[in-house]
């Protein structure tokens, strides 16, 4: 596995899965020296397409 920070902030993590390059970006909220995963980009906002599902009632 390798990471990057990126410009804009985010972890870029890049790995071989079963043979299949993978690339994930993590977006991070850092408080008090601990961190948690806020949003992770695959290519797209796994959030906002979470929102969309919950806000249509469908996938």
């Amino acid at each position: 596995m390798q990471y990057t920070v990126l410009s804009d902030g985010r972890i870029r993590v890049e790995a071989v899965n079963f043979g299949e390059k993978i690339r994930i970006d993590f977006e991070l909220d850092c408080q008090d020296e601990r961190c948690k995963i806020n949003d992770i980009f695959a290519p797209q906002s796994y959030k906002k397409e979470l929102i969309e599902i919950v806000k249509h009632e469908r996938c």
